[in-house]
């Protein structure tokens, strides 16, 4: 990739690369992904929100209602079968109100990190994410509320944090690229798991 800017709309398009990176990834193991929509600091809805739901392809043919519009019980599609409208989807609610139940809440995370798996993430520690950002959505909670993937923009290689992960508060973190210190929620290292048990994972919830 080319050197990404540092203001907003850089890191929001930067972050959305990525979050096609692992739904690309994720396909490629047999599991689907639903995208939602950006939610920026200070949307009504924003603490309610993440990027990805990840299910196995047996629950998206099984449960989705989608199947039908494309083929799963009838023949042939239409474009007007596959509305929000006919398959009986609303239309005002926040990305989160859509995700199919039983699907894996996941936020994505890139880094300029080196490394391919947990075995050689290289530091003790794993941010995963500002503690502005935790305190918003999860004020009190020391544990992760849903499954973070972490993907090395120098590797492309994704590790896991499950969620349920116990997490250290005030952790302090320099940014060098923007020059400016604050706070992180992070995991210990041990605490990673591979992209494969991950799959695995899904595969068998």
């Amino acid at each position: 990739m080319s050197h990404m800017p540092v203001s907003f709309d850089g890191r929001l398009n930067e972050g959305a690369y990525w979050e096609a990176w692992v739904g690309a990834c994720l396909a490629r193991c047999n599991l689907y992904t639903l995208h939602h929509p950006s939610v920026a600091n200070g949307d009504q809805m924003w603490d309610l929100s993440w990027d990805l739901d990840v299910f196995s392809g047996t629950f998206a043919a099984e449960s989705c209602p989608r199947r039908k519009a494309f083929g799963g019980d009838e023949e042939g599609w239409s474009a007007e079968a596959a509305s929000p409208e006919a398959l009986g989807a609303p239309t005002n609610l926040s990305p989160g109100a859509l995700c199919p139940m039983g699907a894996a809440r996941v936020e994505v995370k890139s880094n300029q990190l080196t490394y391919h798996g947990p075995d050689d993430y290289p530091f003790e520690t794993v941010l995963v994410c500002a503690q502005d950002s935790w305190m918003k959505k999860w004020p009190g909670k020391e544990t992760t509320q849903r499954d973070f993937l972490m993907v090395s923009r120098v590797t492309g290689h994704i590790v896991w944090v499950p969620i349920g992960t116990r997490v250290e508060l005030n952790h302090p973190v320099h940014d060098r690229n923007r020059n400016y210190s604050y706070k992180c929620a992070v995991v210990v290292r041990e605490q990673l798991r591979s992209l494969k048990d991950f799959v695995a994972y899904v595969k068998e919830t």
